[in-house]
C-alpha cells in the first residue's frame, strides 16, 4: 500500500511541477511572462533539480533512448507526458534557432505519439496537438 501511495505522490509532484512551469511560460498564475527562452532555461533547471529530468540530455537522445529515458520516471503518466509535450511546444515557438525549434517539435511529436501508443483512451485534444505539431514540422 505504501508503494502505491509513493507512486501517486510522484505522479502528482511531476504534474504540479510541469503545470507550474507551463503557467510561468504563458504568464498565467503567479509568475509573469518573462522572456520565454529565459523561462525555459529556468524550467530546465527546475526539472533537473526537482525530479532529476535532464531536458538537454533528453532533447539530444535518439527516439529509442528518449523513450527509455521517459520510462525511468515513475511520475510521468500519460497526462504528465502530454504536459511535457505542451511545455516543449510552447518553448519551441519562441526559439530563434530553427534547428532548436525543429528538435523540440520532433520531441514533442515523439512524446505525443508515445502517449497515443500507451494510453487506452482516445483523446481528441492529443490528436489535435499531434496535427498541429506535424503541420509545424512540415514548414521546416
Amino acid at each position: 500500500m505504501e508503494q502505491k501511495d509513493y507512486l501517486l505522490r510522484e505522479i502528482e509532484k511531476m504534474g504540479l511541477l510541469i503545470r507550474a512551469i507551463i503557467n510561468k511560460l504563458l504568464g498565467t498564475g503567479e509568475g509573469s511572462a518573462v522572456s520565454t527562452e529565459v523561462s525555459f532555461s529556468e524550467a530546465k533547471t527546475l526539472l533537473n533539480e526537482e525530479v532529476n529530468f535532464n531536458m538537454d540530455l533528453f532533447l539530444e537522445m535518439n527516439d529509442a533512448d528518449a523513450k527509455g529515458y521517459l520510462a525511468t520516471f515513475e511520475g510521468l503518466n500519460v497526462n504528465n507526458k502530454e504536459m511535457l509535450a505542451e511545455l516543449l511546444f510552447i518553448a519551441q515557438s519562441n526559439s530563434q534557432k530553427p534547428a532548436v525549434r525543429k528538435g523540440m517539435l520532433e520531441k514533442t511529436l515523439q512524446i505525443l505519439l508515445l502517449c497515443r501508443e500507451t494510453d487506452k483512451t482516445f483523446s481528441m485534444e492529443r490528436e489535435a496537438m499531434i496535427s498541429k505539431v506535424e503541420e509545424a514540422l512540415a514548414d521546416f
